[in-house]
């Protein structure tokens, strides 16, 4: 169905439809062979006609995270991130351990990071990412009402602010 591709870096002044460009470059997207591009709700990814028909044309779906829920969905924070933080954490505290009454500095961060980067960033994480936030198998009953209650201060600040 889709798959991951080596990562890339996007960055926010780069034209959306290159961005498209690169990820169908990159991943080697065809029409037997499609590839998910997930975004977050910005008015840039989801009100863009050019770069929707530019995706469809490279066979990349888009999937824009809905309102309110980057918190939950991201299957890369969730994923790898997250563990992450978790090895960073074990790994600092090693070599505190381990380098008694010594302060870290950026001499040290590069083999506490690669030590905790090595850990997490595993096919498996990313793919575990999918499956615990339910992207992919999906779930439509991901979230319950309860999880959107958050939004309902800024959806009244816009009721507020139309009248």
């Amino acid at each position: 169905m889709f798959r991951l591709c080596e990562s890339h870096t996007v960055h926010l002044g780069m034209p959306r439809k290159y961005i498209i460009r690169k990820t169908q470059k990159r991943s080697w997207a065809s029409q037997e062979d499609p590839v998910l591009l997930i975004l977050d709700r910005h008015l840039s990814h989801t009100k863009n006609l050019d770069v929707i028909l530019k995706a469809r044309e490279n066979f990349v779906t888009l999937l824009c995270l809905p309102l309110h829920t980057t918190h939950k969905l991201p299957p890369l924070d969730v994923g790898v991130m997250f563990p992450f933080n978790a090895y960073m954490d074990q790994a600092l505290e090693t070599w505190i351990n381990n380098h008694s009454g010594k302060t870290v500095t950026a001499f040290q961060i590069s083999s506490i990071f690669r030590e905790a980067y090595l850990k997490a960033a595993v096919p498996t994480n990313a793919i575990n990412g999918f499956r615990k936030t339910e992207i992919f198998p999906f779930n439509p009953e991901t979230f319950t009402d309860a999880d959107f209650i958050a939004a309902e201060v800024t959806d009244e600040l816009k009721k507020l602010r139309t009248n």
